[in-house]
């Protein structure tokens, strides 16, 4: 039987995808914010480039993460639970 064969069915999947919020959750308190970097303007002068990048952070709020391990708490006990 296939390794993947005690995760079949609707419930089964409910189990899988527990993780995935559960690891989020996990993360976003972990880290409470996070950091990209985006292109605002750009300028051409005959050879010269110019490119400006903003630094833009995001705070992930506790609350948030809070409700994403319990929404992956969750979905593993409904996964678990029917077997």
């Amino acid at each position: 039987m296939p390794p993947t064969a005690p995760f079949r069915g609707r419930y089964g999947q409910a189990l899988q995808t527990g993780h995935g919020p559960l690891a989020a959750g996990a993360v976003a308190l972990a880290y409470g914010s996070f950091t990209y970097t985006k292109e605002t303007h750009e300028a051409t002068l005959g050879p010269i480039e110019l490119t400006v990048k903003d630094k833009e952070t995001v705070s992930v709020p506790t609350w948030a993460g809070v409700g994403l391990i319990a929404l992956g708490g969750v979905l593993l006990v409904v996964g678990s639970g029917r077997r």
